[in-house]
């Protein structure tokens, strides 16, 4: 099965507008600043979420996507608004600390047979469309499917 992950800059209340992108097709990916995630899903995100806690004996289990704003299907498509905490631990992220946090992620089973240098690459890129989502006070809307 091969998942498919975008994220858009877009509004809470444009999550069926996004998850058209999908179902109708009515809108396009191009309406939205986005990034789009090969080949990484909701496991591989929550593996990042837990490389940004290193103190993992936090009270929670620190997670990646926030509220689930649509959902089409069991199958999908699924629109989520990433989780406050973990676009702020991202968008924070000094640039120094950007391989460190790559090399702890691509320990993870999910991320382990890519090569370390994409996954510091996919980092930075995930760490400066937080960044912009955090100057610009949009948030990030999650599209996923299978």
């Amino acid at each position: 099965m091969s998942i498919a992950t975008d994220w858009l800059l877009a509004k809470t209340n444009e999550a069926e507008a996004v998850a058209s992108i999908v179902t109708t097709e009515q809108r396009s990916l191009e309406d939205w600043p986005h990034l789009t995630l090969e080949g990484i899903g909701e496991l591989e995100l929550q593996d990042l979420a837990s490389a940004l806690h290193p103190e993992s004996a936090a009270p929670e289990v620190p997670t990646a996507l926030g509220e689930l704003l649509f959902q089409g299907s069991d199958e999908g498509p699924f629109v989520a608004a990433l989780a406050d905490d973990f676009v702020e631990r991202l968008a924070t992220a000094p640039d120094s600390t950007i391989p460190a946090i790559a090399a702890t992620w691509h320990r993870s089973e999910h991320l382990a047979p890519l090569p370390v240098s994409e996954v510091v690459e996919m980092l930075r890129s995930i760490v400066a469309f937080t960044r912009r989502s955090r100057a610009t006070g949009i948030p990030i809307l999650q599209l996923m499917t299978m």
